[in-house]
């Protein structure tokens, strides 16, 4: 998934490989990654999950991360508060390709 932003249209990725860094920087468990509730974390938190995901569609897409630490996060979101709901639907969307492909492999 791309989205529009000041810095042009960027790819966002959450996978398990995303999911284990944000983890390790928030010190949450996967359990907790997969029910983050926005409203309970602090900002830098909701930044920092933002971050991961700007920076593995990066990388996945082998391109240079046009966001480099959560200061350029809170500029982008000051620009256009809209790319918080659509970071989440991100996770939301590439959590259920992740669900799904796991479900089909055990039948």
């Amino acid at each position: 998934m791309k989205i529009s932003t000041g810095k042009g249209e960027l790819p966002i990725r959450y996978s398990f490989n995303t999911l284990r860094k944000i983890g390790d920087d928030l010190g949450m468990s996967m359990n907790e990654m997969l029910e983050f509730d926005l409203m309970n974390r602090k900002m830098s938190d909701v930044f920092t999950f933002v971050l991961h995901g700007f920076k593995e569609g990066a990388r996945f897409e082998k391109i240079d991360c046009a966001v480099n630490d959560i200061d350029d996060i809170g500029d982008m979101l000051d620009e256009d508060p809209t790319i918080l709901a659509k970071s989440m639907e991100a996770f939301g969307e590439d959590m259920k390709v992740m669900s799904d492909a796991g479900a089909s492999k055990k039948k």
